[in-house]
């Protein structure tokens, strides 16, 4: 297992995102949700591919969980599927 670090990523309501490791940046894409779905893509992989994950929340829906429904991009299942991630800051 590697060192620990900080994940986050932000998701605009425009569509973007960026996500940052040790508050480098390492990736940035678009998604859109359509109900409890993550339509998800980035250059990393393919920007012309998405990933498409389940969303389920918890709490007061300050935390989430990603839940693979079908992507081909190791990298992003395995940052991604079955992990909880918990909101630090929205502005609301």
């Amino acid at each position: 297992m590697g060192e620990p670090f900080n994940f986050l990523v932000i998701f605009r309501i425009n569509g973007t995102f960026d996500g940052f490791i040790n508050k480098k940046e390492f990736v940035s894409g678009v998604y859109h949700m359509k109900h409890d779905t993550l339509y998800i893509s980035d250059a990393t992989c393919n920007a012309h591919y998405q990933g498409t994950y389940k969303v389920e929340f918890y709490s007061l829906r300050d935390s989430l969980k990603f839940h693979l429904i079908q992507d081909t991009f190791k990298g992003r299942k395995e940052g991604t599927n079955g992990l909880l991630f918990k909101n630090i800051g929205a502005s609301r």
